[in-house]
């Protein structure tokens, strides 16, 4: 996170491989620290995967209302990533 602030970068683009499986299960408290940094460091973020096939629904609610915010957003598509995070840019 410290090397975003050297760079200046606020943008991250993030593919589902990138991800330890903790990441999905809420119940490690990875997906919260890790979210808790990006939006410290107002990292806007988008994950490329899609929220259905990850079997926690738990996550898939919690991947959604991220959807409904601005910092974080899971996407189906590249396109659609990359589109987002450019946006207001």
């Amino acid at each position: 996170m410290g090397l975003f602030g050297e760079v200046g970068a606020s943008l991250l683009l993030i593919s589902d491989g990138a991800l330890h499986p903790d990441f999905f299960d809420l119940s490690t408290g990875l997906a919260g620290e890790i979210s808790l940094k990006l939006s410290t460091y107002r990292v806007k973020t988008a994950i490329v995967i899609d929220i259905e096939s990850i079997p926690s629904q738990r996550f898939r609610e919690w991947a959604g209302e991220c959807n409904r915010g601005q910092e974080i957003r899971f996407c189906a598509k590249l396109q659609v990533a990359e589109d987002w995070l450019m946006e207001n840019e």
